[in-house]
């Protein structure tokens, strides 16, 4: 029995080891899950906040629209988007724009009101075959930069 003790012993010690470096990993793994999964869930919670943020922009600017009959000038949209202080509010956005719905084929009557606010002729482009055109006649920050983008047809 004497010359069984010790590797009794030893089996004995390593399995203890062994039971207790399985429960160390285990519980590693557990501690990376639940990390992962607060890591997860906020990140989750920003894109929503970000989401609803935009949301209430979307709503706004319809309610701006909705309030003046959709009859909104140039000036006026700036106004608006001046009093939205985007750069504070909304970090990332690059701009806000309004497109205006026509049959293909009545392009001269949005193109004679994008003349009348903007002081010069933005012909809808790019051309196209669909049935629908749906050109920006309204779009803030509007700069030499991005004039271009008045008058182009986003369904194409």
């Amino acid at each position: 029995m004497k010359k069984l003790f010790p590797i009794v012993a030893f089996v004995a010690v390593a399995l203890i080891s062994l039971t207790m470096a399985g429960f160390a990993y285990f519980a590693t793994q557990e501690a990376a899950r639940i990390k992962f999964e607060g890591t997860a869930d906020d990140a989750l919670s920003r894109i929503e906040s970000r989401i609803d943020l935009h949301l209430s922009l979307l709503r706004s600017t319809q309610a701006l629209f909705d309030a003046r009959n959709g009859d909104i000038t140039r000036g006026e949209f700036n106004a608006f988007f001046t009093a939205l202080n985007i750069d504070d509010n909304f970090a990332g956005l690059r701009g806000i724009g309004f497109l205006r719905l026509a049959k293909a084929g009545d392009e001269a009557a949005v193109e004679r009101d994008i003349l009348r606010d903007h002081g010069s002729a933005h012909p809808i482009y790019p051309a196209t075959t669909q049935q629908w055109r749906t050109p920006i006649v309204l779009f803030e920050p509007l700069d030499t930069s991005n004039q271009s983008i008045i008058g182009f047809d986003m369904f194409s």
